[in-house]
This record gives structure tokens, sequence and C-alpha cells, in this order.
């Protein structure tokens, strides 16, 4: 059984077609859709055929697109995207001392609002922190701010007593890699950020894999079989910045011909197990 890869339209943008071109090179059928044709059953996007009730197939897309496949079709495995292992309040714990963000604290939005003189004196650096969601849902974009902007950075989280949020000391990051892990070994990574500026590069210097790789080893607890640990230099050393869904994070510059062969080995595995 070799897997259907399904892709949200207009999600990842450019940075899909390349991954796209190397599932079609490989033999797999890929197919571009959205969330309203799957909710309406309508097959039209899928070259006119459906795809059977207990199908092998990997989605990718937004949270909400892979989160729909997931719980509203039995196809296998449907997509690598758990909510609560992905939240920095799960596997934070498991990876601590790989962590950039080892200085922090996570409270809900309305307690952040309310603590906010106490958080800045412990955790602020110049008059900053950083803050970021806890969940994978990525409800607001994690960043730096100020006191005079740390209201409106929150506001998405701010009135609901369930969001919660992570506040941690700003730390310099020079690069940054996003490194695709499958079946506990790190299979391809690449480049995507320099001096807080987006530039990818496939690969990545070989200091990056082996610190992946002894996260891993140490660390006996993951989030799923296949997910995306982005790993970043500060002050010249490698930590753990976050670990996101497979499913529902953009595949940058890489070998994506380890990436498909992998993945869809894992999920075709998935499929022959269920």
């Amino acid at each position: 059984m070799r897997p259907t890869w399904v892709f949200e339209a207009d999600v990842f943008g450019r940075t899909a077609e390349p991954l796209q071109a190397e599932v079609r090179r490989q033999g797999m059928a890929c197919h571009i859709t959205r969330q309203t044709l799957l909710a309406s059953g309508a097959w039209d996007s899928l070259a006119g055929r459906g795809l059977a009730t207990d199908a092998c197939v990997i989605a990718c897309g937004c949270y909400p697109f892979v989160r729909f496949v997931m719980d509203t079709r039995k196809w296998v495995p449907g997509g690598w995207c758990d909510p609560t292992a992905l939240a920095c309040s799960t596997y934070y714990p498991h990876f601590a001392p790989y962590l950039l963000n080892q200085r922090h604290h996570i409270t809900t939005g309305v307690d952040t609002i309310r603590d906010r003189e106490s958080l800045f004196a412990e955790f602020g650096r110049e008059g900053q922190l950083f803050i970021r969601p806890d969940g994978c849902q990525k409800t607001f974009t994690g960043r730096v701010v100020g006191e005079d902007e740390f209201d409106a950075a929150l506001a998405p989280a701010r009135y609901d007593p369930a969001t919660r949020v992570v506040i941690a000391e700003p730390r310099p990051i020079a690069r940054e890699w996003r490194v695709v892990i499958a079946d506990g070994r790190p299979i391809a990574a690449g480049q995507y950020l320099l001096d807080g500026e987006i530039r990818t590069e496939p690969g990545c210097p070989p200091e990056v894999l082996t610190f992946t790789q002894t996260m891993l080893t140490a660390v006996e607890w993951t989030p799923d079989e296949v997910f995306m640990a982005d790993v970043c230099e500060s002050g010249g050393e490698l930590f753990l910045l976050e670990l996101n869904g497979f499913s529902s994070s953009a595949v940058y510059p890489c070998d994506y011909r380890a990436v498909v062969t992998a993945v869809s080995e894992l999920a075709a595995r998935a499929w022959h197990q269920r």
C-alpha cells in the first residue's frame, strides 16, 4: 500500500511545491484540495475519484485542516499533529536540558496580563519579554515584545481563561534549522533563518544533526512518529527552539527524497498495522 498525499490549497505557498513534486516523482498520488470540499464530500479536486474510507492518506495543511481530516475520516494515518503532545507544557519537561527557553513560565493569558509587572521583573531583558502560545495551534505569533505592546500582542489569548501562553526571557538567535524526524531519527534538515531574516538553504552543519540525535537518544519520549524539531544557534550553542507537527508545518529546502520515502513508509506501516 502506497499512501495518497493530500495538501490543503494556498497554505504553504511555493515551499510545498518541491515536496509535492517529489511525491509524484516517487509514483504516489498527490492532490490539492480544500476543507470545504472535503466537508461537502466533493471529490472533484481529487482528479474526479474519491478515496476509500480506510485509505492510506497523509494530509498536510494548516492545523484546522489536518485535524478535520483526522477527526472526520478513517484514513490512516490521516496526519501527524497531536495538539496535546505538541503543547509546550507537554514537551518542555521532557526536553528541558536542551531548550532555548529554559527559563520560562506557562500560565493563562488572563493571568499573564494580571501578573505583567512580576513577569517583566523576572524574565524581562531591557524591558522586553518573549511570548508565544502554549499550543501548536499558533493562536498568535511568538515574538519579543515590550511593555507598551504587551497587551496587544496577547489580545487573542487575554480573554479566554483556557488559553495558555509561554513567557520567557528573550534570547538572541543567530540561525535556525528545521529538522524532520521520523521513527526516532533525523532524516533531513534545512536552514530557514539567518540573523533574524528568512533565508532558506538545504542541509545543515553536521553538528546540528549530531545535537538532534543526541537529544533524541537521551529523551525517550516523542510527540509522534513523525514531527519537526526547530533547532537554533544562540551564543555559539545549539538549542531546541520548538517542536511542530509534520502535517501542519512547512518543509523547507532539504533532502525531499529522504522525507517522502521515510514518511510514506511510516504511513504504509501504520495502514498495515491498522
